[in-house]
């Protein structure tokens, strides 16, 4: 009874500090993944017999995994619809879609509006090392604090994270696939 009480009294205190984990898997609820293959259909339930809602044709696209049932992963898109998939058409390596060119210094005037910079180093001081197109999709290479690393054809560079979708709030110093 006194562990009940504790653990009650910890979570008030600390609130959502621990991650909810998936039933099926033990891996954090939400998480980033993307698509395994070029094409994924998205079912309006947990099953094959569901009809699909939509079809992605975009293999390494991100999306985030908010819930589990048996062998299915229920899927909320950059635009916050969301459906069914099943287990086997999800990868673990991450990618993200450039949403937007927040950027300030002397870079500013330099990027036009429907693009963002890939800097050399995680610094608004760095030397762009290509432009990508807002909407592209690349991977995630590794973060920082507020800095991620991407590659997008075969070009690597760093972006604000602000700046793409398909990021979590921890992903902090870490190093993806």
């Amino acid at each position: 009874m006194r562990i009940l009480i504790l653990l009650i009294a910890m979570q008030l205190y600390f609130g959502n500090a621990f991650a909810e984990v998936g039933r099926v898997t033990g891996l954090p609820i939400p998480r980033f993944v993307s698509f395994k293959s070029k094409v994924t259909n998205v079912r309006a339930g947990p099953s094959n017999q569901h009809l699909v809602k939509w079809i992605y044709h975009q293999k390494g696209y991100p999306i985030k995994v908010v819930a589990e049932f048996e062998h299915w992963r229920k899927i909320n898109d950059i635009d916050g619809e969301d459906g069914w998939v099943h287990e086997a058409m999800l990868s673990g390596s991450r990618h993200v879609v450039v949403i937007k060119n927040v950027i300030s210094g002397p870079l500013a005037a330099k990027q036009l509006a429907k693009e963002l910079f890939l800097l050399r180093k995680p610094s608004l001081e760095s030397n762009p090392v290509a432009r990508v197109q807002l909407g592209v999709t690349c991977a995630l290479k590794q973060c920082k604090t507020d800095w991620c690393e991407v590659s997008c054809f075969g070009h690597k560079g760093w972006i604000l994270k602000e700046n793409a979708w398909g990021i979590a709030a921890a992903d902090q110093n870490v190093k993806f696939k």
